[in-house]
């Protein structure tokens, strides 16, 4: 795949929500939980498309870990279905670690992250908020499915096509848990009667 479609790709993954759980052309599994950071300059674009991808792709990463540590910890305190809170805090230390390794590339890279989710995940999270008892717990497992089908697919696509081999190495290094977090979550959805899980 040619950098210009990932860069439609990342643009259209619009949590939805690994890694948002949330834009234009999206792939198949796309839920709504992950979104493009900030409007890049078109002048930095033009001069070097690849990088400005890369770039993209770190901080929506960003966004999405601290969107699953942000739930987690929603989870933690609100879910009632002690499966669910468990997996609430692996969320929280799976995605804690993912953003310490993130950071540590991002500075070496020069590039700055985000400090937190982006205004679409923090209103989703207001939203599964006001939830309670089994509907709060259904919920928050059908944004994990949809928003690790997302990153599985997100991840996929840099780890195979990053301009730097750094960050495409590790896009590749992180895609196995991402994948064990989406088998977890639609198991987990399936236990406690959810909505079903897309595939």
């Amino acid at each position: 795949m040619r950098m210009r479609t990932v860069v439609m790709v990342l643009a259209g993954l619009g949590l939805g929500a690994l890694l948002a759980c949330q834009p234009s052309a999206a792939p198949k599994d796309s839920g709504d939980d992950f979104h493009p950071a900030w409007d890049m300059p078109r002048e930095a674009e033009t001069a070097n498309p690849a990088a400005i991808a890369d770039e993209d792709f770190l901080i929506q990463a960003a966004h999405a870990n601290l969107y699953e540590i942000n739930l987690g910890r929603l989870a933690e305190r609100k879910a009632t279905n002690a499966d669910v809170q468990s997996f609430g805090r692996h969320m929280i230390e799976d995605h804690s670690a993912s953003m310490e390794d993130l950071t540590k590339l991002a500075r070496k890279k020069g590039i700055p992250l985000p400090p937190g989710a982006d205004d679409a995940q923090n209103r989703r999270e207001a939203e599964l908020a006001k939830k309670s008892g089994a509907d709060f717990d259904q919920q928050y497992v059908r944004m994990m499915v949809e928003g690790h089908v997302n990153a599985v697919s997100l991840f996929k696509e840099y780890s195979e096509h990053a301009a730097d081999l750094d960050i495409r190495a590790w896009a590749e290094t992180t895609l196995p848990t991402l994948r064990e977090h989406l088998k977890m979550a639609r198991d987990l959805d399936a236990k406690i009667g959810g909505h079903g899980a897309p595939d």
